[in-house]
């Protein structure tokens, strides 16, 4: 992770993801890369020098505290620019609650579109002002093939941070497995997925443990995004981690979605990490171990 990107607004909400990545460079020795893109139309919120003496006057803060920093003031469409300075980026940093970006067209076609892991900031809910939290990742997987990208982006992020991984596991309660009081039976056929899952996370850990970072798994039962959170307090994650294909766009691709329902509840900064293509087979321990095998059963 030697360069990490933070578009900007002028916004004290969109600053939540500067702190966050302000934290994140120092940590990892990284580049801090500040951009602003502005516009030459009348109504533009910000003109090229203003949004210029604002950069550096974030700049010349974190250069004070140790982190190399560079900014730029860009003039176009702010997706497209985005995106395109993404593509020189290991890492980009968004917030979550901005109204330019959270809930328009902008986030909706950058997420669409990243080709670079993506971290999203909810500064409305907590991280404007509060501590940051680099320590721990908490990593769900699906066991679909697609957990394998997610998990090879987390490992790099966790090795530049220093930060200890939790795999996760959930597994879902069908409705034949409910007791009259509305509680999981745990029958044999739970049972054995719940067995299932905890070799596959195992197997993930073992491969994760040989690059020398701290890791631990996690299992549980019943609803995918309440058992996440409740996971991610437990182990006092700082990010969580996920995939996501980016078709049809944010809100359209991504709705009812268990990573459309994190990101839209979390008061944790969250690691999407888009899959662009359908995946090829490879389960999360064999890419990690750089071979080959058949994938891991959804």
């Amino acid at each position: 992770m030697r360069n990490i990107l933070v578009p900007l607004d002028g916004t004290e909400i969109s600053e939540a993801a500067l702190r966050w990545a302000g934290g994140a460079a120092y940590r990892a020795d990284s580049s801090l890369r500040l951009i602003c893109v502005v516009s030459n139309s009348p109504d533009a919120r910000m003109s090229a020098d203003s949004a210029g003496r604002y950069l550096e006057e974030k700049a010349s803060a974190l250069s004070a505290e140790g982190v190399k920093v560079d900014c730029e003031v860009i003039e176009g469409d702010a997706s497209e620019v985005i995106l395109r300075q993404s593509e020189q980026a290991d890492l980009t940093v968004l917030t979550s609650g901005t109204r330019r970006w959270a809930v328009s067209e902008v986030f909706d076609r950058v997420l669409q579109s990243m080709s670079s892991p993506l971290a999203v900031v909810p500064a409305e809910r907590g991280q404007l002002n509060g501590a940051i939290n680099l320590d721990s990742i908490l990593v769900p997987l699906s066991g679909a093939d697609y957990s394998s990208t997610v998990l090879l982006a987390t490992v790099e992020v966790a090795t530049a941070l220093r930060a200890k991984l939790t795999l996760f596991r959930n597994v879902e309660v069908r409705g034949d497995e409910l007791g009259s009081n509305g509680l999981p039976v745990i029958m044999p056929s739970l049972r054995a997925r719940i067995v299932e899952a905890a070799e596959y996370v195992d197997q993930s850990a073992e491969q994760i443990r040989k690059r020398g970072i701290e890791v631990e798994t996690m299992i549980s039962y019943g609803d995918h995004v309440e058992e996440i959170f409740k996971a991610a307090r437990r182990v006092h994650a700082g990010l969580i981690a996920m995939a996501t294909r980016g078709r049809g766009g944010f809100k359209s691709g991504m709705a009812e979605s268990v990573a459309y329902s994190v990101l839209e509840a979390a008061t944790v900064a969250c690691l999407v990490v888009r899959v662009s293509q359908p995946p090829e087979s490879v389960g999360a321990s064999a890419a990690l171990a750089g071979t080959e095998v058949g994938s891991q059963p959804a």
